[in-house]
């Protein structure tokens, strides 16, 4: 069986999250950068069907949101429970759409996903930008994808041992996002994941600041599905789009990648 492959870009600070406006300027760059596609690129119309004639893809890009299921005890379609994102993108619509001051942390999380999958011949016929540093005369495809979270999000990845998640004056800070739902799937998590964790101790009022990887606020995601890049090894992310990344947003970024 193929696996599926994501690569993730996240501050050096894992308690670091850039505000609304960078945010938003760093998808205008994107977009400008031809890294992510509107309707107006005349690249986007080479795009398979399920993003060419998608009712949630027509911007180029949606929104995951937390939200309660509305059929529990299945799955929705995306296309069902996504919202599509304007082009321009503005902080005045992430604050309208994230509930910040929500008492639930799930509810103050947004993913921002912009999925690019070229028909035929690659991103270099097109004169597209492709983020890793090969594969890009290959016909892949992936979503680039901003998560931003009020508290911090923990992966696990495959045989890696749990971080931490107890502050050093004793509290326990990581919880179960769905520990709540009398049935799994009840609420709809913006950003799958098997943990939170409190990114302030609410004991003692210090600053969690996890090591590894696995735990972040804010991140780029690369989530290449089974489209991941053949031609060599190891997956590296090109130069040139970590520099536009970490000019937007502030800060200097981490990267990782995983197969599952």
């Amino acid at each position: 069986m193929v696996p599926s492959y994501r690569h993730f870009l996240v501050p050096r600070s894992r308690s670091y999250r850039p505000s609304f406006d960078r945010v938003a300027a760093l998808v205008e760059r994107l977009r400008a950068d031809r890294w992510l596609l509107t309707r107006d690129d005349p690249a986007f119309e080479q795009q398979l069907d399920y993003v060419l004639h998608g009712s949630h893809t027509q911007t180029g890009g949606f929104a995951r949101l937390a939200m309660d299921n509305p059929t529990p005890g299945n799955v929705p379609k995306t296309a069902d429970v996504a919202i599509p994102i304007p082009a321009p993108l503005t902080a005045t619509w992430l604050h309208e759409h994230v509930d910040s001051e929500s008492t639930d942390a799930r509810f103050a999380e947004i993913a921002l996903v912009f999925p690019l999958a070229i028909r035929d011949g690659g991103f270099a016929k097109h004169g597209l930008p492709y983020p890793f540093t090969f594969g890009e005369q290959e016909s892949t495809y992936h979503a680039i994808e901003i998560h931003l979270a009020r508290e911090l999000v923990h992966r696990r990845l495959g045989d890696v041992e749990p971080i931490e998640t107890m502050c050093h004056c004793g509290a326990e800070l990581g919880w179960d996002p769905r520990a709540d739902d009398p049935y799994p799937g009840d609420t709809l998590l913006a950003i799958e994941s098997a943990t939170r964790i409190d990114h302030v101790c609410p004991a003692c009022g210090a600053t969690f600041e996890p090591s590894g990887v696995t735990a972040y606020r804010f991140a780029i995601v690369i989530d290449c599905g089974k489209g991941w890049p053949r031609e060599h090894a190891p997956i590296a992310v090109r130069p040139e789009f970590r520099k536009v990344c970490e000019e937007m947003t502030g800060t200097e970024l981490d990267d990782t990648g995983e197969f599952s």
